[in-house]
């Protein structure tokens, strides 16, 4: 059986905007990081 591999990085956040490690703060996606997971999404529904 084939298999299909996404690989895919996270979405750009304020924080990587500003070279600021994260760690366990929540920093909100940039409009850029918001774009990518609109087109990420149907990714996952991809054989799921």
């Amino acid at each position: 059986m084939d298999r299909i591999i996404f690989l895919m990085r996270h979405g750009e956040t304020v924080f990587n905007t500003q070279g600021r490690y994260q760690g366990q703060l929540d920093s909100p996606l940039t409009d850029l990081g918001n774009g990518s997971s609109v087109l990420a999404h149907p990714l996952r529904q991809t054989n799921a």
